[in-house]
């Protein structure tokens, strides 16, 4: 059987499939606020430059902060993970050029994943 890799699918934010060896098959995306819960929206969160290079600055334009960060690789491989009170860029200089995800966490645990290409 050929590894798997972190592979999620939504629709009407709605998970309809995953594949993942590395995460037990967690893949979350919190997209709003469901039952009065107070989530982060995707839309609150901008990576750039986009493409980037050397380091990917956070906007992030929630109430909560992010206080750490995990870079995924295609395959669903932990490349990077941060972990600080308040995170606002990511230093990429070490890392290889490819498609990557950015895993965001709150300060009161929830995520939001984020597409980044570094070059």
């Amino acid at each position: 059987m050929a590894d798997q890799y972190l592979l999620c699918s939504y629709k009407s934010g709605n998970k309809t499939g995953f594949t993942n060896k590395y995460y037990n098959g967690a893949c979350t995306i919190n997209t709003g606020s469901v039952n009065g819960t107070n989530k982060i929206r995707s839309s609150y969160i901008t990576l750039y430059p986009s493409p980037a290079k050397g380091q990917i600055h956070i906007k992030n334009l929630s109430e909560t902060k992010i206080n750490r960060v995990q870079l995924i690789s295609q395959t669903g491989q932990l490349v990077k993970e941060i972990t600080s009170l308040e995170i606002t860029s990511v230093e990429i200089e070490e890392i290889p050029a490819g498609y990557y995800y950015l895993k965001l966490y709150t300060s009161n645990g929830y995520i939001t994943v984020k597409p980044m290409v570094i070059m």
